[in-house]
């Protein structure tokens, strides 16, 4: 049998009634904590014997957002190196919307190169006048390969400055 335990005193405990546990009810609660102290080192066990489906959290929640938003400023800076000289060459043009087409291929080609022409007049410029008759500016339709109603013309300047400047004062 276990001692008795002195009782706290009466201002401690709230009551003035005084109250002793039973070996029986001590015993029994030993028993309780024995048994659920056993069944939470199982648990334990079974849990350190588990391998983790999934990687323990560390800097990779850190990590992997960063390796993402790196990839991505990278693919980006990529892509705009990519179309720089896409639009560099698109500079160098101008393009006829809604012009048109001829029965056959060679009445179309007359055609074009009439209001090609007559474009080149407007302008004004005898910079790109010279440049048209030298035959550094050339046209097409396209796309050069299919054959419809209305395919825009290309006009490709010698450079992006002729094409900038031949339509500047037109503009607006």
């Amino acid at each position: 049998m276990t001692p008795l335990k002195t009782p706290l005193p009466t201002a401690a405990r709230g009551g003035t009634g005084v109250r002793y546990a039973s070996q029986e009810s001590v015993d029994l609660l030993s028993t309780k904590v024995d048994k659920m102290m056993s069944k939470l080192e199982d648990v334990l066990n079974i849990l350190s014997s588990l391998t983790p489906s999934i990687t323990p959290p560390s800097l990779s929640h850190v990590a992997n957002p960063l390796a993402s938003t790196t990839r991505h400023v990278y693919e980006a800076r990529m892509k705009a190196i990519d179309e720089k000289a896409e639009y560099a060459e698109k500079e160098k043009r101008a393009v006829i919307i809604g012009s048109a087409e001829e029965s056959t291929p060679t009445e179309t080609l007359k055609k074009d190169e009439k209001l090609v022409g007559d474009l080149i007049k407007y302008t004004e410029s005898d910079v790109v006048q010279k440049a048209f008759t030298d035959g550094k500016i050339s046209h097409h339709r396209h796309p050069s390969d299919r054959a419809g109603k209305r395919r825009p013309i290309k006009i490709a300047f010698q450079s992006a400055v002729a094409a900038s400047g031949a339509f500047r004062r037109r503009r607006g």
